[in-house]
């Protein structure tokens, strides 16, 4: 073998190995990107079950929340109607007194009214 083919070969050689290291580099960042992504994606479904049951949480206590508001509506709308039908008798006993008085006046004043 001459000192060019020796020289040649020795040269190819090199480039045979800076390309097994090219594939090597190649091949660890490549699994060091699909390990981020795996990781990328894992996180990402752990957030979004997270979210999904923050909104669960929220959703029944907003709903908690409802069902007591209409509790104390209809609480309310109980008393209030249990007031205003004591005001709409109290109403109806001033008036019927009044009524009692002001026929008593008239009466009163048919029989002192000079004919």
């Amino acid at each position: 073998m001459t000192e060019f083919e020796a020289a040649t070969l020795s040269a190819q050689n090199a480039l045979i190995w800076v390309g097994v290291v090219q594939a090597s580099v190649a091949l660890v960042v490549g699994l060091g990107e699909i390990g981020v992504i795996a990781w990328a994606v894992r996180t990402m479904v752990r957030d979004s079950g997270n979210r999904e049951q923050r909104h669960a949480d929220r959703h029944a206590e907003a709903m908690a929340k409802h069902a007591e508001n209409m509790e104390a509506g209809k609480r309310q709308h109980a008393e209030f109607m249990a007031g205003h039908v004591e005001n709409m008798k109290a109403g109806e006993r001033q008036h019927a007194e009044a009524m009692a008085a002001l026929h008593a006046l008239i009466e009163r004043t048919e029989r002192n009214a000079p004919n």
